[in-house]
Parts: C-alpha cells; sequence; structure tokens
C-alpha cells in the first residue's frame, strides 16, 4: 500500500494545487519526485510530530489540504492532543497516512508499537477512521475525501 500512496498522492498534487505534504522523517526517498517537481509544497519536518500536526492545522485553516504522513505512534500517541484539538475540535480538513501501526516495527522496540491507534482516534470528534484492505481500496477511498473539512486517519498496513 505504500507504493500506491504515493502514486495516488503524486496524481492528486496534478490536479489540485491546494495539497500540502508534511512528512515526519518516512518515505522520503519515495516521494523524491514531488520534491523536485513541486518543493514548496512537500516538507520533510522531520521527528517534530507535535509541530507537525500545528503545522498541518494552520495550512488546514488556510485552506490548504494537508497530508501528514509518518509511522502510526508518531502521529497518534506523541501528537493526541494536537490532533484533538487543532483538527477534531475545529472540524479542520487533515489526511493522516500511517504506517507501521500495531507491532507491524515490533523489532524496534515499544517506541514504535501502536496497537491503540483507532482506539484512541475513535475519541477525537469529527475523526474518520479508514483502514484499507487493498492500495486499489486505498487510492479509492482517499481520493474520494481527501478534500472534505474534516479530520481523517488513514491506516496502511507495512
Amino acid at each position: 500500500m505504500r507504493k500506491q500512496f504515493i502514486k495516488t498522492v503524486t496524481n492528486l498534487f496534478k490536479k489540485d494545487k491546494k495539497i500540502v505534504t508534511l512528512l515526519g522523517d518516512i518515505g522520503v526517498f519515495g516521494f523524491r519526485d514531488l520534491f523536485k517537481s513541486y518543493p514548496k509544497r512537500i516538507y520533510n519536518i522531520g521527528i517534530l510530530e507535535q509541530s507537525m500536526i500545528s503545522m498541518a492545522a494552520g495550512l488546514s485553516n488556510e485552506g490548504m489540504k494537508p497530508i501528514v504522513h509518518t509511522i502510526a505512534p508518531f502521529i497518534v500517541s506523541r501528537a493526541f492532543e494536537q490532533l484533538k484539538i487543532d483538527f477534531g475540535y475545529n472540524k479542520l480538513n487533515g489526511n493522516f497516512v500511517s504506517i507501521g501501526a500495531s507491532y507491524d516495527y515490533a523489532a524496534l522496540g515499544c517506541s514504535h508499537h501502536c496497537p491503540e491507534d483507532i482506539n484512541l482516534l475513535k475519541n477525537i470528534p469529527n475523526m474518520r477512521i479508514i483502514v484499507p484492505g487493498n492500495s486499489q481500496e486505498f487510492d479509492e477511498l482517499f481520493s474520494e475525501c481527501y478534500a472534505k473539512n474534516f479530520p481523517k486517519y488513514f491506516r496502511l498496513s507495512s
């Protein structure tokens, strides 16, 4: 699904000038073509998860359509308050695409575990949780709802 995520975002970038992507040091190589073609709309924020979510909220508030990508525990566990307050309470458009949920990165230790992601996010007002079963389903669901004015969490399997 990771490859499809990159293809889907690349196709949407060409059609929609309001898309901006923020990466948390994950997927940077996969998006190298977008970095070359759209350097003012894609950024590697690094390991500043809370700041990345709040940056995305500011961009959304200005009419942009942010896509935020990193591994699940970094989006959900480390930046939960920002997701709740900045996006959930304000019904802002935000697309949070994770990889490595549950124990997918078990070898990297407990800081990379996130079996609670869906349970936590269900408590955020207005948050939609989307768990696609395959690449085609991801492409269809993401393309259909990335521009809608509510926060969305896409949980991809690695």
